[in-house]
């Protein structure tokens, strides 16, 4: 199964872990099939003819290569036999996260990559700050923050204890309730230095140079090894036993019983 191409790169851990791209290849792939998502990353939203064209013969030439050579995931039912994929790293693989750049030209480099581990301060930032009109009471009167206190109020009462309860602080504007309002855009703030080692070799470097990724998954999330640590030790004390450990061994054999001759 393919799915894309997605408009927008899918690399880095933040893209690939939000993508419903990559969540289809997930799914195709937690049936047993062969799975491949595909993204076209870009840097700037006008592409020529040409250029989306390149990009296309690279995904397909790509895929096809991947495909030809991939055993994994051949089975026709949700069974898939492990055994089978022993022998080989690229039989293992569940699915391939693929990332064609747009202008890379028609024959950019390929490259076996990993995930950049990335990291985000904020997915929003403060696009506005404006003033808006507190609405009347009538219409908020579902709210809960009209209490039954206040029936015995005026109205004016009514609308400011609505506007504390419901808005917040609230405040007269030419004479009518007003309140704050923050405007937020999607600003997501990655902390991503092209210079650091770690960036080396990653989904994301190959993408930054215009170069073809290919990222090997498996459908797991990462296990983290913590046998031996001391932290882990306190607090889960306990840990399953080997399993040979918890099988009885096969139980001797019965002696033959000892013949002995007649007496006389």
């Amino acid at each position: 199964m393919i799915s894309g191409p997605n408009y927008g790169r899918n690399a880095n851990r933040a893209f690939i872990l939000s993508s419903g791209t990559v969540g289809a290849a997930l799914d195709a792939a937690m049936a047993g099939r062969k799975a491949i998502a595909l993204s076209f990353a870009f840097f700037e939203r006008h592409h020529s003819p040409e250029e989306i064209t390149q990009a296309c013969h690279t995904a397909v030439r790509t895929i096809f290569n991947l495909w030809d050579t991939w055993t994994a995931g051949q089975s026709s039912s949700c069974e898939v036999d492990d055994s089978s994929r022993a022998d080989s790293a690229l039989n293992r693989v569940e699915l391939f996260n693929v990332n064609v750049p747009l202008g890379a030209g028609a024959d950019p480099a390929t490259y076996l990559t990993f995930a950049f581990k990335d990291y985000y301060n904020s997915l929003c930032a403060v696009s506005s700050v404006r003033e808006a009109a507190v609405p009347a009471a009538d219409d908020i009167k579902d709210s809960q923050a009209i209490s039954s206190t206040t029936s015995a109020s005026s109205s004016s009462d009514v609308v400011s204890s609505t506007v504390s309860n419901a808005a917040g602080a609230a405040r007269l504007i030419n004479g009518s309730p007003c309140r704050t309002v923050l405007d937020f855009d999607f600003a997501c703030a990655f902390n991503i230095d092209p210079a650091r080692p770690a960036f080396y070799g990653s989904d994301l470097w190959a993408v930054y140079h215009r170069h073809v990724s290919v990222t090997p998954f498996a459908a797991a999330l990462a296990e983290v090894d913590l046998a031996g640590d001391k932290l882990a030790a306190a607090v889960c004390p306990f840990r399953a036993p080997p399993l040979e450990t918890l099988l009885e061994p096969n139980p001797p054999a019965e002696p033959e019983p000892e013949l002995k001759p007649p007496v006389a």
